[in-house]
């Protein structure tokens, strides 16, 4: 928020010197001032073209090209080259841009390398994903970490790991990617401390949005036509955020949403003055998941949903209630099946259903922990708040593995260490926690909504056409 002075302040500002209040001395003020802006400026427009990808708009660069006519087809076949090249690199691994100062990450589906046109065709949208609090949009993609102990400094390739995103991050990754053959993308938030998200953030996500979907459209579509659907994914704050801030910036902003998912995030309450001013905003349809354990949760989403749909206008709407998800000798290869393999996961199994003995003041107790029920299948506490149990009783196991395999020291690693485990438990106990599960389904949904509203709306174009020719 830029500070306005009162007049008050005014008022107590301190007397010019005399000499700056001379026209020479002016004169000569303002000169410097205008050329720094020229110099500024000029150094501006050499960095945006020698940076395409920092420019802010690749597609407005061969939409440019072709308003000169036959003079300028060169260039138009460069933009087309430029986006081209944008594009498979993109599909080769994740890319980090900047778009008008906002950074965020991004990636197309493989097969989208071996296409030779301008766009992509079998890119069927864009899928923006909202981390949840204390998150960032650097999570969903992969890293390079140094081996523990060696030494070395981050992006030493000749001795550092490529450390997978957490499982649930990566498998919603992947399945957009490789599954649904979307683009997907991510921004962090503003909010510094708490990285939740707030409102101010909406513009920032429009911008990235509009620009890929620029970018990815046929240079010849119109506003609201032949545009490559925008989805968005977000949990808990960035489900809210998805869910209500975003879709209403994005409607106004006259590029809707074709549809959001939010889980693990109650709706956010809309006051009778916020639904006034979006009353003539249009609003996507939705999905809402809630896990098992997530009581409070999905009886807002409940209670929310029963007051959908008594409204013209009113968006579809679903809610899927996943279901618990039972332990096995093989959960632990299903959830992570690129770093766990069968016979890993079943130690890890056998390892978490011994019984760990407790300490106190460094002397063993006469009771021990039991993580899980008789069953084998349920957990027993909170993965949350019994971290020090399962990780005594699973680290054993990652140190004999990464003997024999050094990816596995990434599970020894101080910094994320066990997270990869302990997100993958508390899907396992069911409550708050970002998971692949009910994605897919939710997904396809909104897509066969989405394709069923392109078909009205090429029937109402049809029929608009039939009665002009009748006239």
């Amino acid at each position: 928020m830029v500070a306005t002075r009162t007049r008050g302040n005014l008022l107590r500002q301190p007397t010019p010197h005399p000499r700056k209040q001379t026209f020479t001395y002016q004169c000569r003020r303002y000169s410097w001032m205008i050329a720094g802006t020229v110099v500024f400026a000029l150094w501006g427009s050499w960095n945006n073209s020698s940076n395409i990808t920092s420019s802010g708009n690749v597609a407005r660069t061969a939409n440019n090209s072709n308003s000169n006519g036959s003079a300028s087809s060169s260039n138009s076949r460069t933009g087309t080259a430029i986006r081209r090249s944008l594009l498979q690199a993109a599909s080769q691994s994740y890319q980090s841009n900047q778009v008008d100062g906002v950074e965020y990450y991004w990636q197309m589906p493989a097969s989208s390398a071996e296409s030779t046109n301008e766009v992509p065709s079998d890119v069927k949208g864009i899928l923006f994903l909202a981390h949840p609090c204390n998150g960032s949009g650097r999570d969903w993609w992969s890293r390079l970490e140094p081996y523990e102990g060696s030494g070395t400094q981050e992006g030493d390739t000749k001795s550092a790991l490529v450390v997978p995103p957490l499982p649930e991050h990566g498998a919603i990754v992947d399945m957009a990617l490789n599954e649904l053959h979307m683009a997907v993308v991510s921004v962090s938030a503003s909010e510094v401390k708490s990285k939740c998200w707030f409102g101010r953030d909406a513009a920032r996500v429009v911008t990235v949005l509009n620009h890929l979907q620029t970018t990815l459209s046929p240079s010849n579509s119109q506003e609201g036509d032949s545009k490559v659907p925008v989805y968005a994914f977000g949990v808990g704050s960035g489900g809210a955020f998805v869910s209500s801030t975003l879709s209403i910036a994005m409607a106004q902003n006259k590029s809707p949403l074709n549809g959001y998912i939010s889980q693990v995030s109650a709706p956010k309450k809309i006051t009778p003055m916020a639904r006034k001013a979006a009353a003539d905003v249009p609003r996507p349809p939705g999905v809402f998941i809630s896990m098992p354990r997530d009581m409070a949760t999905r009886s807002s989403i409940q209670a929310w949903m029963a007051q959908q749909g008594k409204v013209d206008g009113d968006p579809p709407l679903k809610h899927i209630q996943l279901k618990d998800q039972p332990l096995s000798e093989t959960y632990f290869n299903e959830r992570i099946p690129n770093l766990i393999s069968p016979t890993l996961s079943r130690q890890l199994y056998q390892a978490l259903s011994s019984t760990s003995p407790q300490k106190q003041q460094g002397r063993r107790a006469a009771s021990s922990v039991k993580l899980l029920d008789g069953k084998g299948q349920k957990l027993t506490m909170n993965p949350q708040k019994s971290v020090k149990e399962w990780n005594a009783m699973l680290e054993p196991v990652f140190v004999g593995a990464s003997k024999t395999n050094p990816k596995y020291k990434m599970f020894l690693n101080e910094n994320h260490g066990m997270d990869r485990i302990g997100q993958i438990l508390n899907v396992a106990w069911g409550e708050s926690e970002v998971t692949r599960d009910g994605v897919l389904p939710a997904m396809e949904w909104l897509m066969t909504l989405q394709q069923q509203q392109a078909n009205t709306n090429d029937q109402s174009k049809d029929s608009r056409k039939s009665s002009l020719r009748k006239k």
